[in-house]
């Protein structure tokens, strides 16, 4: 079989016509075109003939078949799911083993996010901020004083 250049496809032969599934597809066609092959062909299935019709053949393969290893035990479903619930198991042991060592290695700091004071009239109508909130700075007044407080 070849590649033909013209189409791409694949072809029997570029030089000589088709031959499978023709009336010329048979082996003394074969003989005449590969010589070689079809000597080949016929000592292999010569030699495979003579071994099958040799005396003791079928006495020694049934023994062999006798004696062959029984492999049903293997063949059963539930040694394969049995097998796969084992690899799970392994894995999952595995991967908590190495995370819980991954997480005593390298811990993950504490991240805490405060939410910020909404000022919904602006700070200075807000009451005093709490002091020990380090992330908002007091409130400018402008001098006024402090919210809650009346001067006359």
């Amino acid at each position: 079989w070849e590649t033909d250049a013209k189409s791409g496809r694949w072809i029997e032969s570029a030089s000589q016509a088709p031959i499978s599934g023709t009336a010329r597809d048979n082996l003394e066609q074969l003989a005449a075109l590969y010589p070689d092959y079809a000597h080949k062909m016929n000592t292999a299935a010569s030699v495979i003939a003579t071994a099958v019709t040799a005396p003791g053949f079928k006495e020694a393969m049934k023994a062999s078949y006798d004696g062959r290893f029984d492999y049903s035990f293997f063949m059963n479903p539930l040694w394969a799911r049995a097998i796969h619930l084992g690899l799970v198991i392994i894995v999952f042991v595995a991967v908590m083993f190495l995370s819980r060592r991954m997480m005593k290695k390298y811990p993950m700091p504490r991240i805490v996010i405060r939410a910020p004071k909404i000022d919904v009239f602006g700070s200075k109508y807000e009451s005093v901020p709490d002091p020990s909130d380090k992330n908002e700075a007091p409130p400018d007044n402008g001098g006024d004083p402090p919210p809650g407080t009346y001067t006359l």
